[in-house]
This record gives C-alpha cells, structure tokens and sequence, in this order.
C-alpha cells in the first residue's frame, strides 16, 4: 500500500488495496506499493515496463481511481497501456477503449489520475512502450445507489429490469435492498432501449420517485 505516499489533494478517496497476481517481463509490481518513490529505474522500489507486452496483473476489489508518480530522470517513458480484464470464463477481454488514459511527463514527487472509474476486476496493464511508474495510489470511488419507489412499493431496475422488492420490514432490511439491487448509473439503467425498443422508464407511472442512499465512509 502507497500508505502515508498520495496524492496531496483535499476529498481524495481511501485507498483500495490490490491482489497482486503476477507479472511479465520485467515489471515488478510490488514497488508501485511500497511506500516509496525513488528517483531511479534501477530501483526495485518502481515498477518498469522495458518492452512492449511486458505487464503486471492485479485483482482490484473496488472501483477505483489509479493516481500514479513517474521519475524524474526518465519522466519521459510514460506509454499508455492495453487494459485486459478477466472474464467469467477465464479468458482476457481487450478493455482499453473503455478507459481514456492521462499520461504526461511527471518526476517522482508528482501524482496525476491516470485511469478514472476502473471498475472492480482482474485486469493486465499491459505495455505499448516504454514506461517506469515510481508509485501507484488506488483510490476508492465511492458511488450512490438507487432505488424506484411507487406508492410505499420498492423496486430494484438492477440490470435494467423492474423488480418489486416491496415494502421493507426495517432500515437494516432497506439498506440491504439499496447495497443488493441498487444501482449506480440511474441514467443508463432507465432510458437504455430494450429488444422491443421500449425503456424501463415507460413502466413507471407518474407518481415514481427516486430514492438514493450514499456510501458510508
């Protein structure tokens, strides 16, 4: 973990700590997490990717924003990545245009937000060039979640499906449906066109509202 080692920014999030899978030519992925960021390519405390295809493999448990530091001797070696994510089957999904990527020349003392909203997974940052990062600083995102409510009636729109959740018992029982069958793009999920070319939002009456619970810290 980056640890006392971030980004010095008023509201940043808490740090998500990664699983560290493994890792391909050269690139050691430990030293983008020790709490230390050196001046130098030699070090082991940074993590160098020395060729195209080298890359690190991390499993990522949130969502996140990934902060990085370069060096200031080689500030120049900033390569963008091809991010591959694991899929449910085991293989490796090309994700890359999901995420834009802001890279530019940083000494090690410097942070820039390098991948926003990477959403939770097992992902490959995998070379297109040369690049050394001297640390890294995962950044929870922490997101709202909705629910529809009709009447005294909840309903989940989880997936782009209406499902009545009903009227809950209690606020332990409410806080659950909202952590469960919240979701966090409201937008998305009510005005995405169905096979019919309907959308979810047609299937709430005038009288619906929005109801949103907020992460605790």
């Amino acid at each position: 973990m980056a640890g006392t080692v971030k980004p010095n920014i008023v509201g940043l999030g808490k740090e998500v700590t990664p699983t560290i899978i493994g890792t391909y030519g050269i690139a050691t992925a430990t030293g983008l997490f020790d709490g230390a960021q050196p001046d130098s390519w030699v070090s082991n405390g940074v993590c160098y990717w020395g060729s195209v295809d080298y890359y690190i493999e991390l499993l990522i448990p949130k969502k996140c924003n990934i902060w990085r530091s370069g060096i200031n001797s080689f500030s120049n070696m900033c390569a963008p990545f091809s991010i591959i994510k694991k899929n449910d089957s085991g293989g490796y999904d090309d994700v890359t245009s999901l995420y834009s990527q802001t890279l530019t020349q940083i000494g090690n003392t410097q942070w820039e937000k390098t991948i926003i909203n990477l959403l939770p997974g097992q992902y490959r940052f995998v070379s297109t060039g040369k690049r050394i990062d001297s640390e890294w600083y995962l950044e929870e995102v922490n997101t709202n979640k909705f629910l529809i409510k009709q009447g005294t009636q909840y309903y989940s729109i989880k997936n782009n499906v209406l499902t009545l959740l009903g009227l809950p018992t209690d606020d332990t029982q409410k806080e659950k449906w909202f952590n469960d069958n919240g979701v966090d793009d409201l937008k998305t999920a009510l005005l995405t066109p169905q096979s019919d070319g309907s959308k979810l939002i047609d299937k709430l009456d005038e009288k619906f509202e929005i109801r949103m619970m907020k992460p605790k810290d």
